[in-house]
């Protein structure tokens, strides 16, 4: 639990609207979920807790796979009956296609998740969506939408008892959510009230001194009140802590330096910034939604120096990211949410208008029961039971179905990854015996030289030569039974990789088979410091860093 509030210190920040609303909402879920105890989870609530674990980890750098993990959580936890981790699953997806710009589905995913906690009575989990919802309003500049859905949550999260840290912490956010709201549409005053109320939070929860974002969203509000000096020097006096402890953060802390720099008139400064913040981005792949902002302010930088060729590619970069990344942020979307909205309020409407004529009709016809004979009335009881019996036989049957080709598809999926795995380790036996066949001939070839001195010299220097290893029959028998069975993995290598050599991709079918560096020489007959310099190479050319592990790489592939 520690190291998920030491994450959250990290990721409360100015960041843009966007990405705070998935970081606080993603936290949110995850302490709610991961905070509780696991032991007495069934095996599969366990391995959907681990999905959605595992989608939370890789939803940056491989949000496709990310976004069907959270997918397969959700319904692993809804076969369990886990409503509650389901809900969780179903806004970390919501958060997870926000990122990702597919907001009108974001949006849609939040109302589901708050129907099902309005229908548990689930004020926590209410309160999540709530402050969900506040962050996508807010990212279409609908304030007073999301100030109504922050205070929401923040009432919800105050109403909980007892207090415990998770709580404080999500209350914390709500305040600075409000913060942050209020700072972005110019209301300086409001803004700091709320981050004094979140400074009085972290002294709830022990959080010695300013939080380093709180004390950066500070200087944003100076930015604000044109207090440039105050605002540049609390910035460089919180750089050093982001250098260790955040630098992907660095994107935004850089580029509202750059913003500094040029009010104060050193373009210079300004521009050595904005590139740096760019390169950042660039290399850690986050904040890429202030990336065309970062275009365009540079664009507006390298005007004033003079230098238009460069202002055009910045103005045309930032035109292709934004098209690229916010064209579901134009107006028509933003009329979207006001229909959906719209909609929902009438649906409601209706619905309930539905309901109260469903009720007098219902009193209507009890009224007529009462005044017919008992026959009729029996008659009546009859047909209704036999609509209701009719109903749950049939409700049942397609239930009953459904989960015989539920299971079915289980032991298909099942048989499939056995065979697979048998046909692996079939392959993998072939090669080691390819391997003992090389050292058996190799080591009756040595013997037959050491028989030289035989009479019959001649006969043995000839069955000598004609004992030799054959590894490129071997790797060509190899390479057979191993795209028999991974057919698409050079395809997949070849689209992913164009530039690897055909060395490059045996060694790349040997790690994901598990070979050992001595394997692999005797395989492909070649010495294990040849092998040593192919696999360095190799992570050279797949652009891996030291930290990278190069046998999971491919493996994913």
């Amino acid at each position: 639990m520690s190291n998920i509030f030491k994450y959250l210190s990290y990721t409360r920040a100015h960041l843009t609207t966007r990405q705070l609303f998935i970081l606080v909402c993603t936290n949110l879920f995850s302490i709610c979920l991961f905070g509780q105890n696991q032991i007495g989870l069934s095996a599969q609530n366990q391995i959907a807790s681990e999905h959605l674990a595992s989608a939370y980890e890789i939803r940056f750098n491989y949000p496709d796979s990310a976004e069907q993990l959270y997918k397969l959580s959700y319904q692993e936890f809804l076969d369990e009956n886990d409503s509650t981790n389901a809900i969780y699953s179903k806004v970390g997806l919501s958060a997870h296609l926000a990122h990702n710009a597919s907001y009108a589905l974001a949006y849609d995913g939040y109302w589901e998740a708050l129907i099902m906690a309005d229908h548990l009575n689930d004020q926590g989990a209410k309160a999540t969506v709530y402050n969900g919802l506040g962050w996508l309003y807010s990212l279409f500049e609908r304030k007073e939408l999301a100030e109504n859905y922050f205070n929401q949550s923040l009432s919800l999260f105050k109403s909980i008892e007892p207090k415990d840290d998770v709580l404080n912490q999500a209350i914390l956010d709500n305040y600075y959510a409000l913060a942050t709201l209020f700072r972005k549409s110019n209301d300086n005053q409001l803004a700091r009230t709320y981050l004094d109320s979140c400074e009085i939070m972290q002294r709830v929860l022990n959080q010695e001194g300013t939080g380093p974002f709180t004390g950066v969203e500070r200087a944003y509000v100076l930015y604000n009140e044109k207090k440039y000096q105050e605002s540049l020097a609390i910035l460089k006096a919180y750089q050093p802590y982001f250098d260790q402890e955040l630098p992907s953060y660095l994107v935004i802390l850089l580029s509202s330096m750059g913003d500094v720099y040029s009010e104060l008139g050193d373009l210079k400064l300004a521009e050595a910034n904005y590139l740096k913040s760019l390169s950042i981005g660039d290399r850690y792949k986050s904040h890429q939604d202030v990336v065309p902002v970062i275009h365009e302010r540079l664009a507006n930088l390298y005007i004033k120096l003079g230098e238009p060729k460069k202002a055009y590619q910045n103005l045309l970069k930032s035109k292709e990211l934004n098209e690229e990344q916010f064209g579901s942020k134009s107006e028509n979307n933003q009329r979207m949410l006001e229909i959906k909205d719209d909609f929902r309020r009438v649906k409601q409407e209706q619905d309930h208008q539905i309901q109260e004529q469903k009720l007098a009709d219902l009193e209507q016809k009890e009224e007529i029961n009462r005044l017919t004979n008992v026959l009729l009335y029996g008659m009546v009881i009859f047909l209704v039971l036999a609509v209701f019996i009719t109903y749950r036989f049939l409700r049942n049957r397609y239930k009953a179905r459904r989960m015989v080709l539920q299971k079915e598809n289980e032991l298909k999926i099942e048989k499939a990854k056995e065979v697979l795995e048998v046909k692996n380790k079939e392959l993998t036996v072939s090669a080691l015996q390819v391997i003992e066949k090389d050292e058996l001939l190799a080591h009756l070839k040595e013997q037959l030289n050491q028989q030289r001195k035989n009479p019959d010299q001649n006969t043995i220097n000839r069955l000598a030569r004609s004992i030799d290893l054959n590894h490129a029959r071997n790797w060509e028998d190899f390479n057979a039974r191993f795209t028999s069975v991974n057919h698409k993995f050079y395809d997949n290598l070849a689209d992913k990789y164009p530039q690897l050599s055909q060395g490059d991709k045996k060694i790349c079918a040997l790690i994901k088979l598990n070979f050992s560096s001595k394997d692999m020489a005797r395989l492909l007959g070649i010495s294990v410091e040849s092998v040593h310099t192919t696999r360095y190479r190799l992570r050279r050319k797949l652009k891996l860093e030291r930290q990278d592990n190069l046998e999971e790489h491919i493996a994913m592939i």
